[in-house]
């Protein structure tokens, strides 16, 4: 027979249970959901960048400086943590359920405690930014900023909400810390930053936006809190500083970013720059929102202003790429719920004229998305052992990929060089074998106009094998280097295969 501490104990997890099984059964259906990104092979290109990179880390290579890509170095270091896209994914299995809570908890205050709002906005968020719709299940940069990011609003929403609980100054600097976390991750995040402080001003009774500006530049909350997000920043400048490598990584992963964003779509005038006349847009709403800011409600207030300053985070670039919108999902995920609730007609209509706004962005820049129910299906074809293993490298053309790192892995010694002429990052993960040069992939060589330099470190430190896949057009020189020390030795589904020849290993080892 049970004794009173057994039964005591059960009683306080079916309590514990019957309490949060709204949020328990969202955790649920979003560790259902990303099961299958744990069992698909390394296919995506960005991710076995960043497993590359990882790589590099472990074996002593500085990031910016021995090996490249153009962000923040917190993502390459969870990669270089997880080792291969099974762990990688988990981690961010891992990093999302505690997002979902978070979510939770913000929701409650922006909803006061209304359940089915809670629930609606938190099912909402988590499982439009777990689907393959938005790219939720893979492993970028914007799925790791946005759960810091989330955190720091709750602390400054619940600080704002009850001042009278928050004693501990502590709280200001983390709420910076936990931006300048996303910052790390991903740059667009800094748009969220500059929103939430825009709405903190926003809070004020004075009708002088200037005063209040003055007024807060010149308080300790908000000087802890900048503190709190220079920091890290500083420290990872100074930390890449210490390493040698200060003015590629603030080359690469600061500075040229605004190259980067500016480059898939440019105008004549000032006026046609998609980045100006936005944030025109963005200024006029703002000061709508200041002129109305005492009619609209506080969780309103702080879901527009949000919402406008993610979306222009996730317009930056002007690219298509559906996983830039998991930025704003997270204040859209709240803000969808307010024309539902019983709220002032102010506040409906706010919400309203919001969303348009948003769905108006999503049309004009032509954001791609990627079809959810085809991949669940073949999911379960996989699962349940209708489909092999083989065929599902087929179903993510992943196969050449594997064959061709187990080619070259079978043949080579860890300490071996290897170069890819193409988009196939994987190889590098796959063979565990470092690229010849900074870039892991073709585009960034012809972006970044590095042909020269590639060329130099190819003949610095040959690759035991260099891997053909894309055309000589943008690199002729690089034929007449294969055509001078190498042979090609096979080709895998019209990937060619060249190999040092016999000489010049032997020169290069003497």
């Amino acid at each position: 027979m049970p004794d009173s501490q057994s039964l005591s104990f059960s009683r306080q997890i079916l309590s514990f249970i019957s309490k949060h099984r709204g949020l328990l059964f969202i955790l649920l259906a979003v560790f259902v959901l990303r099961l299958p990104s744990l069992m698909e092979p390394h296919r995506y290109a960005d991710e076995e960048i960043y497993l590359t990179l990882g790589q590099g880390l472990r074996k002593g290579l500085v990031f910016y400086r021995d090996i490249h890509d153009n962000k923040p170095p917190l993502l390459y270091f969870i990669a270089a943590l997880a080792g291969n896209i099974f762990w990688f994914r988990f981690f961010l299995l891992v990093v999302h359920a505690i997002g979902v809570i978070i979510f939770w908890k913000l929701a409650e205050l922006v909803f006061n405690q209304h359940h089915k709002a809670v629930f609606v906005s938190t099912s909402l968020f988590a499982i439009l930014s777990t689907l393959p719709l938005l790219e939720g299940n893979i492993a970028n940069g914007e799925n790791f900023m946005i759960i810091p990011a989330l955190a720091a609003v709750f602390l400054l929403y619940r600080m704002l909400k009850y001042p009278s609980k928050q004693k501990s100054p502590w709280l200001y600097p983390l709420i910076g810390v936990l931006f300048a976390t996303a910052f790390l991750f991903k740059i667009p995040i800094v748009f969220d930053f500059l929103g939430i402080l825009l709405f903190w001003v926003f809070l004020s009774q004075s009708h002088s936006l200037f005063r209040e500006w003055i007024r807060l530049l010149v308080s300790r909350r908000f000087m802890l809190v900048l503190v709190g997000f220079a920091f890290p920043v500083i420290l990872s400048i100074a930390y890449y500083a210490w390493l040698g490598a200060f003015e590629p990584y603030v080359r690469s992963a600061l500075l040229q970013n605004i190259g980067y964003l500016s480059s898939w779509r440019s105008g004549g005038g000032v006026l046609e720059n998609p980045l100006v006349w936005r944030g025109l847009i963005i200024a006029g709403i703002s000061a709508v929102l200041f002129a109305l800011r005492q009619r609209l409600s506080r969780p309103v207030l702080l879901t527009m202003i949000w919402t406008v300053f993610s979306l222009y985070g996730a317009l930056l670039s002007s690219r298509p790429y559906p996983h830039y919108l998991l930025e704003p999902l997270v204040p859209v995920s709240l803000l969808v719920v307010f024309p539902f609730l019983r709220r002032s007609l102010l506040d409906r209509i706010s919400a309203l004229v919001m969303m348009g706004v948003v769905g108006i962005a999503y049309v004009t820049n032509g954001f791609w998305y990627y079809k959810t129910l085809p991949y669940y299906q073949h999911f379960l074809h996989y699962a349940t052992g209708a489909e092999s293993w083989e065929a599902n490298l087929d179903y993510w053309g992943a196969r050449r990929n594997y064959q061709i790192s187990e080619y070259i892995q079978s043949r080579t010694s860890a300490t071996d060089r290897i170069f890819i002429w193409g988009t196939e990052p994987a190889i590098y993960a796959l063979s565990d074998r470092l690229p010849v040069g900074r870039y892991t992939v073709s585009y960034h060589i012809i972006d970044f106009r590095a042909f020269d330099e590639t060329l130099t470190a190819l003949k610095t430190t040959p690759a035991k094998f260099i891997v053909v896949i894309d055309t000589f057009d943008e690199f002729n020189n690089l034929k007449s280097f294969l055509d001078a020390r190498y042979n090609l030795e096979t080709v895998i589904d019209h990937a060619d295969i060249y190999r040092l020849r016999e000489d010049d290993t032997q020169a290069v080892q003497g």
